[in-house]
């Protein structure tokens, strides 16, 4: 059924329903806590991987094949989707944590924002990663002014790997941004603390 409502919302999208079409896409890439107990450790509860509604093979199939169509069609709107899932991911995946912090540790699964060996690819964390990463870039190739919000965008979400999203779209697309780019890299929290530096730092200071 959910599969059904996929194939809904993307006409919606094409047609300019775009409200309508978030909605959908939304229930579809839901993310939800696996049902399971959480089994425990010296005290501990040790949660299990957050599951999507549907199979992870067509969850994965959406974000390849059909959603860069619905990026091109809700621009922002769209890429938020991903984004909110993500966020979802995470806040499933551990009982423990706080609600306040930013860290994924996504430096420690996810070696670098682009493709790269050292990637550890791991499920719809990976994909969904991978989803938001692909959406920014093709909203910016067609749309190059709008860089300005989108990073607004995403640095408003605290996490780790949208800040690492952040130096790696600024070095594929520094036009007009140079200023952001000097005031990033001399970042004092960033820079302060070496075991916090990413790749994407080093890359953007290349």
């Amino acid at each position: 059924r959910l599969l059904t409502l996929f194939f809904v919302f993307f006409p919606l999208a094409l047609n300019g329903k775009i409200k309508e079409a978030i909605t959908l896409a939304n229930r579809v890439l839901a993310i939800q806590p696996d049902p399971r107990p959480a089994p425990e450790y010296g005290g501990h509860k040790i949660s299990h991987d957050p599951v999507p509604l549907i199979r992870d093979y067509d969850y994965e199939e959406i974000i390849e094949k059909d959603f860069p169509d619905f990026v091109d069609a809700a621009g922002m709107d769209a890429i938020k989707v991903l984004i909110d899932q993500y966020g979802n991911y995470i806040k499933h995946s551990d009982v423990n944590r706080e609600s306040s912090s930013k860290d994924d540790y996504s430096e420690i699964w996810r070696s670098a924002i682009e493709d790269h060996s050292q990637n550890h690819k791991y499920g719809i964390r990976d994909m969904l990663v991978t989803g938001v990463r692909d959406a920014c870039e093709r909203l910016l190739t067609n749309h190059p002014d709008q860089i300005e919000s989108l990073l607004t965008e995403l640095e408003s979400r605290k996490l780790l790997i949208f800040q690492r999203l952040v130096l790696h779209l600024l070095r594929l697309f520094p036009k007009g941004s140079e200023k952001k780019i000097t005031q990033l890299l001399m970042n004092r929290e960033e820079f302060g603390d070496k075991q916090r530096l990413t790749h994407e730092y080093f890359m953007l200071a290349e």
